[in-house]
């Protein structure tokens, strides 16, 4: 094998077997190989170990990190505290809570869901969910998840429209307090 340099490309020549010859290659056919080709490169250099290393480590990375946000997450939140107003109140806030319930939030890129509910949900973005119900003469129900892992907490608001006394919103803030599968 023999390599030479000129200023802009380096050739590489290089000899091939003969041991095919004549004889059908899986590969070519029925054709015999030539006895020389001549392949060359730019002078570009061959990029170092390290750094074939580090392009495939950051390339790893990144498909980690695209497959954690493209997959599925499930969480279970409670113990929810935060503020409501009501029409009944005249929409003044008041403290409220949602104590001993607990609610399994399944988020993924496609579909959504929270339970116990029997609301549409939407994905709206990473970890957040939209939930909508609308009756037939209009009243109207629009609840937002989301989830916030580090914190390892939830926001929870709700519109109520259409319910007489019972029209207003909510803003708690529950804790994560278990994952799903």
């Amino acid at each position: 094998m023999g390599a030479n340099a000129d200023t802009n490309k380096s050739e590489v020549l290089y000899r091939l077997s003969l041991a095919y010859s004549g004889r059908k290659m899986p590969f070519l056919g029925w054709h015999k190989p030539p006895a020389v080709c001549k392949v060359t490169f730019d002078k570009a250099p061959l990029p170092t170990f390290k750094e074939q290393i580090m392009k495939y480590m950051c390339s790893l990375i990144l498909l980690l990190v695209w497959s954690a946000y493209s997959s599925a997450e499930c969480y279970i939140a409670s113990e929810f505290v935060g503020s409501s107003a009501r029409a009944e109140s005249a929409f003044q806030l008041q403290s409220d809570q949602m104590s001993g319930q607990a609610f399994r939030i399944d988020i993924s890129e496609n579909s959504s869901s929270v339970s116990p509910s029997n609301m549409t949900c939407i994905t709206a973005g990473k970890n957040t969910t939209t939930c909508i119900s609308v009756t037939d003469d209009g009243k109207s129900v629009v609840e937002a998840w989301a989830v916030h892992p580090a914190q390892g907490k939830v926001t929870y608001t709700k519109v109520i429209n259409g319910y007489a006394e019972f029209d207003g919103g909510n803003l708690l803030i529950g804790k994560i307090t278990g994952k799903c599968n």
